[in-house]
């Protein structure tokens, strides 16, 4: 009799798939809860404590044009919107006809000039000298003129002389023209007012400020512009920083080398980033930093830079995070 009670008092064990039941019914909504409260602090360390702002890749776009007014022209290599030039490379030209037509008439006068230099060279040997005893009159404008005996003997030359020099009589009628240095003063003239032609000339190729993309072109080959009038607009290719806008509503001082963590919204990671400069003033934040187009904002601006070994292109846009209290090197 007593060996049967002590049998039925026996514990009988807990059934395995109700202890799991269990487990998943008690433990488990208290494992998440911890799990889920330490997940919470660590993110609200990471991201909640700091300041989230909104930055731009930098971008610079430059417009050309011309120095001068003129008429544009055809070039050998027709440029297109959105291709890549190179620094100083020939973009437009300008219509230089009327330049290189002067260059040529200079250009005919000078060889003018020089002909009547080397033919008074000639003829100079060939002219009687005037008596050394008796002063020549001046004529008031440098130029000697013969006594009456010099003359006589000078048409009795002139009967004997070639048609060169019958030619050169010709061009030399003008008492100006006779003085060598004047001659040689005119040469030297036409030759500086030639160079001037030609750098002119240079100056009609419009070339590339900056190595980037051509994103506009305002105006093309036969159509004038003038002074300063844009023809295309370049776009770098690469940024220099980001920038980004502090609010006056955001707790945070921005100092140079400030830690930033830079969320790519292209591929899903975060960098490690510093902060470049810092703007002097408050300023209206552009379209793209607004929380809403509607309302108007006013910020610190920020640069930032680019983390490396990354393809950010001009005016993309990232996440920031500030860390105030994160130093370099941690």
């Amino acid at each position: 009799m007593s060996d049967t009670t002590r049998t039925d008092t026996k514990a009988i064990p807990t059934p395995l798939p109700l202890l799991m039941r269990r487990v998943r019914y008690q433990l488990v909504p208290v494992l998440t809860l911890v799990i889920c409260t330490t997940l919470a602090g660590w993110l609200w360390f990471r991201r909640g404590g700091s300041v989230t702002a909104i930055g731009s890749v930098s971008s610079l776009q430059l417009h050309v044009n011309s120095k001068v007014d003129g008429l544009l022209v055809e070039i050998p290599q027709k440029v297109q919107i959105f291709q890549s030039v190179s620094a100083g490379e020939v973009l437009a030209r300008l219509d230089s006809s009327h330049i290189q037509a002067q260059i040529q008439r200079e250009t005919d006068r000078l060889n003018t000039v020089r002909r009547q230099i080397e033919l008074l060279n000639k003829s100079r040997p060939r002219t009687p000298a005037t008596n050394p005893s008796t002063p020549a009159p001046s004529t008031g404008i440098g130029i000697i003129v013969p006594q009456k005996g010099a003359i006589a003997r000078a048409a009795l030359a002139a009967d004997t002389t070639d048609n060169t020099d019958q030619e050169f009589s010709e061009t030399m009628s003008n008492p100006l023209m006779q003085n060598k240095f004047s001659l040689e003063m005119l040469a030297q003239n036409l030759e500086t007012k030639i160079t001037e032609l030609e750098q002119k000339i240079l100056s009609q190729d419009i070339k590339a400020p900056i190595s980037g993309t051509i994103v506009a072109i305002h105006r093309f080959p036969g159509q004038a512009v003038t002074a300063g009038q844009d023809i295309m607009t370049i776009a770098s290719e690469k940024g220099d920083y980001i920038v980004t806008y502090v609010r006056q509503t955001q707790i945070i001082q921005p100092k140079d080398g400030m830690i930033v963590n830079v969320h790519l919204r292209s591929a899903p990671r975060t960098l490690r980033s510093h902060v470049l400069a810092v703007g002097p003033a408050i300023e209206k934040l552009p379209p793209e930093h607004l929380r809403d187009s509607r309302i108007l904002e006013w910020g610190l601006p920020v640069h930032i830079a680019i983390p490396p070994d990354t393809n950010l292109r001009p005016g993309e846009l990232v996440d920031l995070f500030f860390r105030p209290h994160d130093t370099p090197g941690t």
